[in-house]
């Protein structure tokens, strides 16, 4: 009989990689998944998937009473339904989960994406910041199944509650580089267009959500000193509108193209077309000193070489595979002379570019799955 898993998260479930990656392997490896995720006005129909999934519609689609009635929601779905482990995914799923796995004597996996007490939207915002730190107080000295993205994460989140945590990085699967793979596919279509439209140019990449912070303001008025390129924006998020606000004030219209949200076959083969990537986090919080966001790995398997900002994680990473550059500041004309440096030196990108392919073997989701499998024998 196939062990049952029930995961969670707050997001409408579509754009979680690193979800759909764990949820994938358990699937394909004998168990019976479900996701369960939130289902917002604008949500887009769910691509069909190995594993089940639900969504909720709720009444509220932000702040404490979205996450208090979506825990609310979750909890008595929980309660009834089939399931041998819970697994939540970061705090804003803990209760619902631990309450319904103390309730119901099933095992609990708590998988913690990122510093979550101490990310930029809590900064400015103690009491609520209290009230999640509370929460994972209760919490985490009781959980005995406990996973993250990173070392330093797990070290930290080891020394504060005492509970052993296993390193899950979240790397993409190895990808053997094959342009013609969908040729078939709209996709292509759409990437084809790009790359024709910038044809000449080196393309820059930054990938991931449009939230503050996360040093895309300066990336954007960095092009200003950047001649010959474009800067290629993929995601969305808090800051879309403004961003597409001050490439329009600094006339950066040439310079600058918005992708929105995309298909991840059509994001691969246009940064694999890309001369490099940013990853440009500040350090304004605790959650991005300690991050090593999954675009680097994408850079990586992509083979293109990485402009990052200096935190503990990522300078690790870049220095020890050397498959980049790290900005000593985040001031544009700073930004601008880097990405100058890394696009003139021919003879350097293709030391990276081999440097990264040759990382990305080491740093894949196959060899990641192997560990996350053997994690959940152990539960089980």
């Amino acid at each position: 009989m196939s062990i049952r898993v029930i995961a969670s998260v707050t997001n409408d479930i579509n754009h979680d990689i690193r979800v759909d990656r764990i949820c994938s392997s358990l699937h394909n490896n004998g168990y019976e998944v479900l996701l369960v995720g939130r289902k917002r006005p604008d949500s887009k129909a769910i691509e069909k998937r190995g594993y089940n999934t639900q969504r909720f519609s709720l009444p509220f689609d932000s702040g404490l009473l979205f996450y208090a009635v979506y825990n609310i929601r979750l909890f008595i779905f929980l309660l009834f339904s089939k399931a041998d482990i819970f697994l939540a995914n970061d705090l804003d799923t803990l209760a619902a989960n631990y309450l319904a796995a103390r309730i119901r004597g099933k095992k609990l996996v708590y998988d913690s994406h990122e510093y979550f007490c101490y990310v930029p939207e809590l900064n400015d915002r103690p009491r609520v910041q209290g009230v999640w730190k509370s929460i994972e107080r209760k919490i985490f000295p009781t959980l005995r199944n406990v996973m993250t993205v990173n070392t330093s994460l797990a070290d930290i989140y080891s020394d504060e509650y005492n509970v052993s945590v296993q390193v899950i990085r979240n790397v993409p699967v190895s990808s053997k580089h094959d342009d013609n793979d969908n040729d078939n596919d709209d996709d292509n279509d759409n990437s084809d267009k790009l790359l024709k439209t910038h044809q000449g140019k080196n393309k820059i990449i930054y990938q991931g959500v449009l939230n503050k912070d996360r040093g895309i303001e300066e990336s954007i008025s960095a092009m200003r000193f950047v001649q010959n390129a474009v800067l290629l924006i993929a995601g969305e998020g808090d800051l879309s509108k403004e961003l597409r606000e001050l490439v329009k004030k600094e006339e950066l219209k040439d310079k600058v193209e918005f992708l929105g949200r995309i298909k991840l076959e059509e994001l691969r083969k246009i940064t694999r077309s890309c001369a490099l990537g940013l990853s440009l986090e500040k350090d304004t919080c605790l959650s991005y000193r300690y991050s090593l966001p999954n675009k680097i790995f994408d850079y990586m398997h992509a083979g293109i070489p990485v402009l990052s900002s200096d935190l503990i994680e990522k300078r690790n990473l870049i220095e020890k595979c050397d498959i980049g550059l790290v900005i000593d500041n985040c001031e544009p004309e700073h930004i601008g002379s880097k990405i100058n440096e890394m696009l003139s030196n021919t003879e350097k990108r293709f030391w990276w570019k081999q440097n990264a392919l040759n990382s990305a073997k080491q740093f894949n989701w196959e060899l990641e799955e192997q560990k996350l499998l053997r994690f959940y024998e152990n539960i089980s």
